[in-house]
């Protein structure tokens, strides 16, 4: 059976909360297939854990699960996690396991629009052992500390031009993480640092795009051209992704395929192409540990040390001042 969780918290949660959340879900998920000898106190329904949760103060912990993931369709909750993720969240949580196909509406108002890709993702026998999806609740720093250090890849896909990228992509480079990105914002810096050869770049330059709009981006026939392509948008668009809301991407579709403001189908087929580059040199551990080695050396410059330093030197010392040398 597969399933996704989300934390649920109180109006105005305590950071004390939040951290509480993140951590069951962790130890839920990475408890999920463990046996348990005490049961979980779950609540019968989404509602009923509500008003628990008012009473208590307690965030409610909802599993959302999907009838139509897996032929098995009864959760057994009595052996759902650890005794120590049993003892955590009925301590914690007002737990609760919710069916997205019998509460549509309320899964709905919550947000949960991604739970279905992620149990038709998880449930898909081809993918066991290879991939899984999972959803962190309240992302912040404190789990960017656990997740960055431990990502191998990094992806970067604005559209070149777009400016989009932040510094996110320069912390998991300095953490050992190689990057798959377009030739745009700090990428561009990051691969001219550590060499272009170690950073799988794919799409469209920025003037390549400007060549695209001028004359005349038709998406619609690049999808039509690309088997591969056709097939992502129209298993999207006819809802395999959403058994329980099928027309919920449609709108998306038709975007992409009648407008793709940032001309993602146009870099589609080379970012295809650059995922088998990574393939193939991840297969090969010691030139992928080569790789990342370079690329921890290069992002040197990046470092908060090196920025502190140039502060220090060129903006805030009185030399900078008698040198003229201050930057803005």
């Amino acid at each position: 059976m597969s399933s996704t969780c989300m934390v649920i918290p109180m109006p105005t949660p305590s950071r004390t909360c939040r951290l509480l959340a993140t951590v069951a879900a962790l130890t839920l998920f990475s408890a999920w297939t463990a046996s348990a000898s005490a049961a979980i106190p779950w609540h019968p329904d989404l509602a009923t854990a509500r008003r628990a949760s008012e009473i208590s103060q307690r965030p409610v912990l909802a599993i959302f699960t999907a009838s139509w993931s897996s032929a098995t369709t009864t959760l057994d909750r009595t052996t759902l996690a650890s005794d120590e993720a049993v003892a955590l969240i009925g301590a914690c949580f007002e737990p609760v396991c919710v069916d997205v196909d019998a509460n549509p509406e309320a899964t709905r108002r919550l947000g949960i629009t991604r739970v279905p890709t992620a149990c038709i993702i998880n449930a898909d026998e081809r993918l066991q052992g290879r991939l899984k999806l999972v959803f962190l609740p309240n992302y912040g720093v404190s789990l960017a500390e656990a997740i960055i250090p431990a990502a191998d890849l990094s992806e970067q896909i604005s559209t070149a031009g777009t400016e989009a990228s932040g510094t996110g992509n320069m912390k998991f480079a300095l953490n050992g993480a190689l990057t798959i990105g377009t030739w745009d914002g700090a990428t561009i810096e990051m691969a001219e640092a550590i060499g272009e050869s170690d950073v799988f770049v794919f799409g469209h330059r920025a003037d390549g795009i400007e060549k695209l709009r001028d004359l005349g981006y038709l998406p619609l026939q690049i999808a039509q051209h690309n088997p591969a392509l056709h097939a992502v948008l129209d298993a999207i668009g006819r809802g395999v992704f959403n058994p329980g809301e099928p027309t919920r991407y449609k709108a998306l579709i038709d975007d992409l395929i009648g407008y793709d403001r940032y001309f993602l189908l146009a870099d589609f087929a080379d970012y295809v192409a650059a995922q088998q580059r990574v393939d193939a040199l991840y297969a090969q551990p010691e030139r992928w540990q080569a790789a990342v080695a370079r690329n921890i050396a290069g992002m040197g410059s990046f470092s908060a040390d090196r920025t502190i330093r140039d502060y220090v030197t060129r903006v805030w010392s009185p030399a900078s001042l008698d040198s003229g040398t201050q930057h803005a």
